[in-house]
């Protein structure tokens, strides 16, 4: 998932959002974030008029459902 941009909402941070309902969900994030660069991607070969920095990444966030406490002093 990449963040958003629009004119009305102005910047939407998704993955932020969507670590927000999923933590209140219950989940738990299971590994660190995987992102994936855009190589190559149209948007970086396109000439924009305004001031813009193109979305260069992706982010992949991957959940779990919340377990007991698997600390080490419990193993």
């Amino acid at each position: 998932m990449g963040d958003y941009c629009d004119r009305e909402a102005g910047f939407v941070p998704l993955v932020y959002f969507t670590k927000l309902l999923a933590f209140r969900c219950g989940l738990r994030q299971h590994c660190t974030d995987i992102v994936r660069f855009s190589h190559g991607a149209s948007s970086s070969r396109k000439v924009y008029r305004s001031a813009f920095i193109p979305g260069l990444h992706d982010v992949v966030a991957i959940f779990e459902k919340g377990r007991h406490d698997r600390s080490p002093t419990t193993v």
